[in-house]
């Protein structure tokens, strides 16, 4: 990594900001009423395919623009995790996770701006929520819980796995 640390925390800003804003906003575009990428009855023309390459575009945009400034974690469970294995100072933990939490909270905030208009004409509340977070059709809290823990750990050890 190169930079000073306040540009690593503006990338980590920017980063999180375009993962947000690019994957939600597929998620937005395929789920919100009389938006481009909304089929019929609700259904995303796109589906997952689609929200699949918002996210992935979401990371590896980032990573090309600001890889080489911050490490593009994106993440604080990767932070985290490359403290603990001694590669990141913890002393830089916690402003990286207040960046991060900054940069989803306006790559989001940007989203519902967007797509304000969208969000108005949707009366399908599963559908809204769709875009802010993913929701649990089990109504399960530990079922979320697992399903995060689950797929954040194997996140973690394939990043870690490229250090």
């Amino acid at each position: 990594m190169s930079g000073t640390w306040d540009a690593r925390f503006a990338a980590e800003f920017f980063g999180t900001m375009i993962l947000v804003l690019f994957g939600n906003g597929a998620v937005a575009n395929s789920f919100l009423k009389d938006t481009t990428g909304n089929g019929e009855n609700g259904q995303a023309n796109g589906g997952w395919i689609f929200i699949a390459v918002g996210y992935g575009l979401g990371v590896m945009i980032p990573a090309m623009m600001f890889g080489s400034i911050s490490g593009n974690h994106l993440n604080p469970a990767i932070t985290i995790a490359q403290a603990a294995a001694g590669i990141f100072p913890w002393a830089k933990v916690t402003p990286y996770l207040v960046f991060q939490f900054l940069g989803a909270m306006v790559g989001q905030l940007l989203v519902l701006v967007i797509y304000w208009p969208y969000y108005k004409r949707t009366k399908d509340e599963g559908a809204i929520f769709a875009t802010f977070s993913t929701g649990d059709t089990a109504g399960s809290t530990m079922n979320g819980f697992w399903t995060e823990a689950i797929g954040t750990a194997i996140l973690t050890f394939v990043a870690m796995g490229l250090y």
